[in-house]
């Protein structure tokens, strides 16, 4: 049915009439014009397109199609929608529910486009392609180049797993995957020999964790031999042990293997060979929870070309080496050397989730691209404390951005520092001799020391630089924003300076701290220039006690928290300064202990007026520490979400950063730092245990932003059982620093829901027998957007302790009509979340007409207080019929073989002949279910079918001869005259 363009299809209640019945035929609807409803009710076998306006009312709209498309250039919002006869639904576009949804819904993949279903007034909303969760770490490969240091083969996750190149691979932008800006920008080169180079066993090493769970690998791949073997992409098996790897043509000449050494089988290869000097998007997925591999490859087109799915499940649990995670080719340590296990060509874009990705989300993948890097800077900044001595060196650091907010610009930049008075200039420091500086690639910062001799101020900047930035220099001296362009430098011939050494004490780069952990072994010196050679430093204070206003300054957040967070041996100190009495030996030398018990990068201030050793005024004296970062200690949790948790349902836990005092507290400036930090969560399996155990697979989390130091998280777990939670934060702020902290044990997680399926008595038929028992499957289930076994639902000797529950069997239409028994699934039964039964339903009365049953699983736990139910998703049903065998009279001659007609029967309003009755008895029972029976040599103790025993011969006596059981015309003669009854006997009846 279609309402053409400037049509009106309009709904009302005359003459009770409130029903669009398109139930019958193809059952679509197709609306260009206009259909507004009140509250009637539609119901459709097929499609509904809206290419008009479509007022729902308050109707009810029904599909009964196994597989609707509810598409058209127009969203659809219906008022109340049922889908529960349906198996999958297409969208063409997006549907709102406003009022009643009557599922579950299946959402078919339409990658890369995504629709979503909109129900539950907003709060759930379906994606028909979703997106992918973040990686757990993303190798862009777009340094310049590679030179073996260690950190710059960038990882711009954020979550700090730069790696470090060997063997001299390196990057190249000649020739990309994607090319353009936004493309894949420059890529990895681990092999260039093809092309003359001398490139031949590069490849790259990472910090990456071992990976037990649901993950998925990504990567543009060019091999330059796809005949070679052992071209590793990404590998973690340096010994042999019960690693992993995905590799290029170990299974014939351009086939990927997705190998590990723990499970059985070890190798899975796909079937697409690849060619040469071509670009394809490759994909390996782990689906531990099911125990399958996949290999997906994609052209460079992002065309799909083959996915090669693992078809049975593999046996063993995913097993770990205590290698490193290398890209490219096998580490230098391994037993395999990278000259022979190494990629042939080039990598990139290389990327690694914690989750089993679907094809849909890898096609999204397949088409990431991103800005490339520029090729010249932005600017470049200049930073410094802004004030020093005459007698010390102090430190410039000079950073190149990409952009005004100074995302690092990674090329590489050679310059010149310039300085508007005398200065004496460090050739040990900043890359190069003299006032040159070199930013290798890779990295965007590079320290330069020089000395001011003379009191007074200096203005420094850069003279030259190349590549030569589109902006000029900035510079951020003593915590001015980079804005204020303030490059004024100021030195004394007095003041403080931070050493680590009571003498000759030379100024000291604090390096990175842990909050509330005091930083021992430092001094703060009292210096002043020699009078006879203003560049060496003499005591200002010496053997002396004098009071000190020690403070500091916040850089990264700019802004402090209230109150004084540092400490100066056991005192206090505001950011403003607060006096603190300390003891200065002959040197000059007080020595102090500081701590800092908030994160992030701060300055250490000292002011105080003194009459210096040998002087006869008092003059007042400062210095400043360099900024250094102080990192979290740890971070804990709280707030978790109470136990039962439905697996595959979301749960939340409060994260928060904390400092290592014996008491700790909330470092509350984390989480607001620029770059802004997080965490990165993983989970442990704690219960059950044993072979059967799965550690299930962690939904990609979600974070409230940071408050007082705490976020909280929002995630899922796959699986049943308890499980632990732990927080990492690693390299924070680039500082080398990681945090980390392991929650309680969560739990229990329960099953959201089951499944049943049946496998009726006679399936060909479509029924089952009162009293005749027939199968039942009944699976635990997450509730995941596509919900999996819970594996740990468990009740055998492969899980300790078992988290499987007895289940119980009941009619979900509700029917008195009879009695299931047995009705309950021991908790025995369940093996790796699936258990199987074998019930009958038995009628009351045998004159009950057909009734059909559907199977429900359930199960109530007292406390705490929760029911898991199928009712609401997959429930299967089976047809009961009341039934009866039937001998009818026969006549004949002695002499002759008698034929007996038999049938069996169910009762519809009387005793019909069950045409639909191919399973009883003999397997030649036909469609028509009458054959003919011919009686044995008398006495006539049992008739038989036509097995040994048989179906009805189940406990007779003896065989009957194998021409002589029901089968029609096949007996000889009786032999004599007479009346005889036939005494069927059933399977286990009398």
């Amino acid at each position: 049915m279609t309402v053409q363009a400037g049509g009106v299809l309009q709904g009302d209640n005359r003459g009770g009439q409130n029903l669009l019945d398109l139930s019958g035929g193809p059952g679509n609807l197709t609306n260009n014009g206009t259909i507004t409803l009140t509250d009637n009710v539609l119901n459709l076998a097929g499609n509904f397109i809206n290419n008009g306006n479509f007022t729902a009312g308050a109707s009810v709209v029904t599909f009964l199609g196994a597989t609707p498309t509810i598409g058209g250039t127009s969203p659809t919002t219906f008022a109340n929608l049922d889908l529960s006869q349906t198996t999958s639904v297409l969208l063409g576009n997006n549907v709102t529910v406003t009022g009643t949804f009557s599922g579950p819904v299946v959402l078919t993949s339409t990658c890369p486009t995504d629709y979503t279903f909109t129900y539950n007034n907003g709060a759930t909303v379906l994606h028909s392609c979703p997106a992918a969760p973040p990686s757990l770490a993303y190798y862009h490969m777009d340094e310049a180049s590679w030179n073996g240091t260690a950190n710059q083969v960038v990882d711009s996750s954020g979550n700090g797993y730069n790696a470090q190149s060997f063997n001299n691979a390196t990057t190249d932008g000649t020739t990309p995957a994607i090319p353009g800006s936004p493309g894949t920008c420059r890529y990895g080169v681990f092999d260039n020999t093809s092309t003359g180079g001398t490139i031949n066993q590069g490849y790259v090493q990472t910090p990456l964790p071992n990976l037990t769970t649901n993950f998925t690998v990504t990567a543009w791949i060019r091999t330059n031999n796809n005949a070679a073997s052992g071209q590793r992409i990404l590998i973690d098996d340096q010994n042999n042990t019960g690693g992993y790897g995905i590799s290029l043509g170990d299974g014939g000449a351009g086939k990927i293997r997705f190998y590990s050494r723990a499970i059985n089988p070890v190798v899975f290869d796909s079937t697409y060979p690849v060619a040469n000097n071509t670009w394809y998007f490759v994909a390996a997925v782990a689906d531990t929870t099911n125990r399958k591999r996949s290999i997906y490859v994609f052209s460079q087109t992002g065309a799909l070309l083959n996915a090669s799915i693992e078809g049975a499940a593999y046996s063993g649990n995913w097993g770990t080496d205590a290698g490193p995670v290398s890209i490219g080719g096998e580490t230098n340590a391994s037993g395999e050397p990278p000259e022979n296990f190494h990629f042939r060509g080039n990598l990139d874009e290389v990327q690694v989730f914690q989750a089993a990705l679907s094809q849909g989300q890898l096609a999204q993948i397949a088409a990431q691209t991103h800005p490339c890097l520029a090729a010249f800077p932005d600017h470049l900044v200049i930073q410094s404390s802004g004030s020093g001595l005459t007698c010390a060196a102090s430190t410039l650091t000079i950073v190149a951005c990409q952009d005004v907010v100074c995302t690092p610009y990674t090329g590489g930049v050679t310059g010149t520092l310039s300085a508007s008075g005398p200065v004496n200039w460090d050739s040990s420091t900043g890359g190069t001799t003299g006032s040159g500086f070199v930013i290798a690639a890779g990295t965007n910062v590079v320290t330069k020391n020089v000395q001011v001799p003379t009191p007074g101020s200096v203005v420094f900047g850069i003279s030259s630089a190349a590549p030569t930035p589109l902006n000029p220099t900035l510079c951020n001296f003593g915590n001015n924003a980079p804005a204020n362009n303030n490059c004024v430098f100021t030195a004394s011939s007095a003041g403080f300076i931070f050493s680590n050494t009571s003498s000759p004490g030379s100024v000291y780069t604090i390096p990175p701290q842990v909050s509330g952990i005091a930083a021992s072994g430092l001094y703060l010196r009292a210096v002043q220039a020699s009078t006879t050679n203003a560049a060496v430093c003499t005591p200002a204070i010496a053997n002396s006690t004098a009071v000190v206003n020690m403070g500091y300054s916040c850089n990264n957040p700019a802004t402090c928290q209230p109150g004084s967070l540092a400490t100066i041996n056991t005192t206090a100190i505001a950011p403003a300064g607060t006096p603190v009495s300390l003891s200065f030996d002959a040197n000059g030398s007080a020595p102090i202990a500081a701590r800092y018990d908030d994160v992030g990068q701060i300055t250490l201030n000292a002011n105080a007026t003194v009459t210096p050793f040998g002087g006869s005024s008092p003059i007042t004296i400062n210095g400043s520490s360099n900024p250094y970062i102080v990192a979290p200690h740890h971070f804990g949790f709280s707030a978790i979400t109470a136990a039962p948790i439905k697996a595959g349902n979301n749960f939340s836990a409060t994260i928060t950063s904390y400092n290592g005092l014996a008491t700790p507290t909330a470092t509350a400036n984390f989480g607001l730092e620029s770059p802004a930090q997080g965490v990165v969560l993983t989970q442990a399996l704690v219960s059950p245990t044993g072979p059967g155990a799965s550690a299930g697979a962690l939904g990609a989390a979600t974070f409230t932003p940071y408050s007082g130091g705490a976020t909280t998280a929002t995630t899922n777990w796959s699986d049943v059982g308890n499980i632990t939670l732990t927080a990492t934060n690693s390299n924070y702020l680039s500082s080398g620093l990681s945090a980390l902290g392991t929650s309680p044990g969560i739990g229990a997680f329960i099953p959201d829901h089951y499944t049943t399926a049946v496998t009726q008595a006679c399936s060909a038929g479509n029924f089952s027998y009162s009293g005749q028992p027939f199968g039942v499957q009944v699976s635990a289930m997450n509730g995941l957007a596509t919900p999996g076994i819970t594996v740990n639902y468990d009740g055998t000797a492969n899980t300790t302790p078992n988290f499987a529950n007895t289940v119980t069997l009941s009619d979900a239409s509700g029917s008195t009509a009879g009695a299931l028994a047995p009705a309950t699934v021991p908790a025995s039964a369940f093996s790796a979340g699936v258990a199987s039964a074998t019930p009958a339903y038995t009628f009351t009365s045998r004159t009950t007409a057909p009734t059909l049953i559907t199977m429900r699983a359930t199960y109530t736990n007292a406390a705490p207080a929760y029911t898991v139910t199928s009712s609401g998703f997959a429930e299967g049903s089976t047809n009961i019929y009341s039934g009866r065998a039937q001998f009818n009279n026969a006549h004949g001659s002695e002499n002759l073989s008698l034929p007996v007609p038999f049938s069996t029967n169910y009762w519809l309003n009387g005793w019909v002949i069950n045409t639909a009755d191919s399973c009883t008895g003999d397997v030649t029972l036909g469609a028509a279910n009458a054959v003919s029976v011919s009686l044995s040599s008398p006495p006539v103790t049992c008739v038989q079918d036509s097995g040994n025993p048989g179906l009805s011969g189940a406990g007779c006596a003896a065989a009957g001869p194998a021409a002589q059981r029901f089968i029609k015309g096949a007996t000889p003669g009786i032999g004599f005259a007479g009346n005889f009854n036939l005494w069927l006997k059933a399977r286990g009846k009398q």
